[in-house]
Order: C-alpha cells, then structure tokens, then sequence
C-alpha cells in the first residue's frame, strides 16, 4: 500500500495545457508582408478567450486568483508557444526576446503591423 505523503502533490489541469494543434483553430500563418495582422488577431483572441488564457496578452482581462505563480509562468509558456506556432519564422526573429513574457510578445507583434500600418497605405495606393 502506498502511503498519502509518497504521493508527488497534483498539478490543477488547465484547459491551455490539452491545446494541441493551433493550426486547427488559427490556419492563417501571420507574415509581415502578408496583411492578415487583423484576422489572425481575432482568431488568436478567440482562441485564447476559449482556453481561459486571455490575462496572458490582455493587461485589462482579469488576472484569475486560483492559480499560482507556477502555473501562470507554465500558462505563459504555453501562449508563447501558440504565438510562435502561429507567426512566421522573420517575426519570429524579430519579436522573439528571452525570458520575454506571452505579453512583451504579443506588444511586440502590434508594434510591427502598427508601425507599418501607414507605409502599407500608401504602397496599397
């Protein structure tokens, strides 16, 4: 028989953890030269609405107070991956910054497609 204290303390399951294939839910790859910024944007926020992981790349969306600081750096990990998995490898290189948080992340691709937004407008004309 095996003793209560020999058993390691359980990990809470989050729905972000069973996230599986991004690309089923977001098929559109984000390219800087491609103008999908806003389609993928949206998808994105769905998609991270759904799986209860908005706090990682909205500063307004309630931070939730049942998960520890753990739990919320393995939840950050995992919207960075979906991030990366979802953009391509130039913005990769470009918004990738070690040890930057789903959030820096996030800032750091609006950056990219805000700052571009006028040189597109006028290359579209």
């Amino acid at each position: 028989m095996i003793s209560e204290s020999s058993n390691p303390p359980k990990t809470p399951f989050h729905p972000a953890f069973g996230v599986n294939n991004i690309k089923n839910s977001i098929p559109i790859l984000l390219d800087r030269t491609d103008g999908h910024y806003t389609s993928w944007m949206e998808l994105f926020n769905i998609h991270v609405c759904a799986y209860n992981v908005l706090d990682h790349i909205n500063p307004d969306s309630p931070h939730p107070t049942d998960i520890n600081a753990d739990i919320w750096s393995c939840l950050d990990a995992v919207v960075k991956q979906l991030i990366y998995a979802t953009i391509s490898t130039y913005l990769i290189q470009t918004v990738m910054k070690l040890g930057a948080t789903a959030q820096e992340l996030w800032n750091r691709l609006e950056e990219v497609f805000q700052d571009n937004k006028v040189t597109r407008a006028v290359y579209l004309e």
